[in-house]
């Protein structure tokens, strides 16, 4: 791979170790990629922060990294396992003082406080063609599928190497070649009897199909930004594809099939399953990915004159709490628990509640709380609203 004269100064350590450890990641993957050069991205989001998922060894990693690493582009981060801000009582202590270690190291490190998995949701919207390296599978889709922003889906340790040294390898999604599709869903828009919950159940058995890095939906409307978002979850949750398009016909020598009713039902009742939310001894996750202002304005006037169970969660970043304070405010005069900059899908948090299951209205937060063995079920938010909270 061709490097510039000052990029070889900062791979050979000149530069400093954290650079040039930043470098030689960099170099590594390029390889992989087979790009033939480095090249200068807007903005950097990284994962692994949930002290969950990375424990101690994440934990030792940062803490050494940090002491010299410096982030050089605006960099976002991916949520905590627990609300560091407003700590709940069924958190461990132990659990929340290694979280905020966590936090204290990406912040030392010169990331924004911004601990979301949604960072286009007021924290980091770059224009359209910008190149990025983005890591959490589903802002990484949604910025190439809905923004028009260019990334690959990185990993939490190229997509920090990315940040610091603010390039990354040309190849893989940042070429155009490599943007096209080549798998295509063929969708009868008559088998959508249950809105975004049904949407979800396609893109996720899209991806559940295909390692194409492109997936194309064909016959599928074009729906609202909001269940593109939950799209992108989807298909991060189901397989390595990194974007899709929607499409009247399908492309030329692309391979393809068809998803109808039945098929679709039997996805709708694997996934959904049968009889009413119960919410006795379960809880319920709604914002995975994290709500955005409008999502969280709507929530706040539907819990407007209702009592809800502080068991409902509702995920939203800092940024997003601060720009819609009147809908914030709702969610939790309501009784509600608004979670901050925390991610609950990915921590214990039935464990430590002692929930015998699990309801949200995401794919991805489902997908990732079976794979923990939880009972976890998707549901449509506004049944879960219902089951979760009461007229006052």
């Amino acid at each position: 791979m061709y490097l510039t004269n000052e990029e070889e100064r900062a791979a050979s350590g000149e530069m400093g170790e954290a650079i040039a450890a930043a470098y030689r990641i960099l170099l590594a993957v390029g390889e992989l990629l087979g790009a033939r050069r480095l090249i200068r991205i807007s903005s950097a989001h990284l994962s692994g922060v949930n002290y969950a998922n990375i424990g101690d060894p994440g934990l030792e990693f940062l803490e050494r990294f940090s002491s010299s690493a410096r982030v050089s582009v605006p960099t976002t981060v991916n949520p905590c396992g627990a609300d560091l801000y407003d700590p709940q009582p069924h958190v461990p202590r132990d659990f929340l003082e290694r979280q905020r270690a966590i936090m204290d190291a990406y912040l030392r490190m010169g990331c924004s406080e911004s601990f979301t998995c949604a960072p286009y949701e007021l924290e980091s919207n770059p224009p359209p063609g910008s190149h990025v390296s983005w890591a959490e599978s589903s802002a990484a889709i949604f910025a190439n599928s809905e923004l028009g922003l260019i990334t690959n889906r990185e990993s939490g340790l190229s997509a920090l190497a990315a940040a610091i040294a603010g390039k990354t390898p040309e190849g893989g999604m940042h070429l155009e070649e490599n943007r096209r599709p080549g798998y295509a869903l063929r969708v009868d828009p008559g088998a959508l009897e249950h809105g975004y919950i049904d949407y979800q159940l396609v893109a996720y058995y899209a991806a559940s199909r295909t390692s194409a890095d492109v997936i194309a939906f064909v016959g599928l409307p074009r729906p609202p930004r909001s269940t593109i978002k939950l799209m992108a979850a989807a298909v991060g949750a189901a397989g390595p594809s990194s974007m899709f398009v929607f499409s009247d016909s399908v492309p030329p020598g692309v391979e393809s099939e068809s998803l109808g009713r039945d098929e679709l039902a039997r996805l709708r009742e694997e996934l959904v399953g049968r009889g009413p939310v119960d919410p006795r001894g379960s809880m319920a996750i709604l914002g995975c990915p994290f709500y955005g202002p409008q999502e969280l304005s709507r929530l706040g006037a539907e819990l407007r004159g209702r009592r809800a169970s502080p068991r409902l969660f509702v995920q939203v970043s800092r940024a997003v709490e601060l720009a819609a304070r009147e809908a914030a405010g709702e969610v939790r005069g309501s009784g509600a628990t608004l979670l901050r900059c925390a991610c609950y899908p990915l921590s214990p948090a039935d464990e430590w509640l002692g929930a015998s299951a699990v309801y949200a209205d995401s794919v991805k937060a489902v997908h990732y709380l079976r794979k923990r063995g939880v009972n976890a079920y998707l549901r449509d938010a506004g049944e879960i609203l219902r089951a979760f909270s009461h007229v006052t």
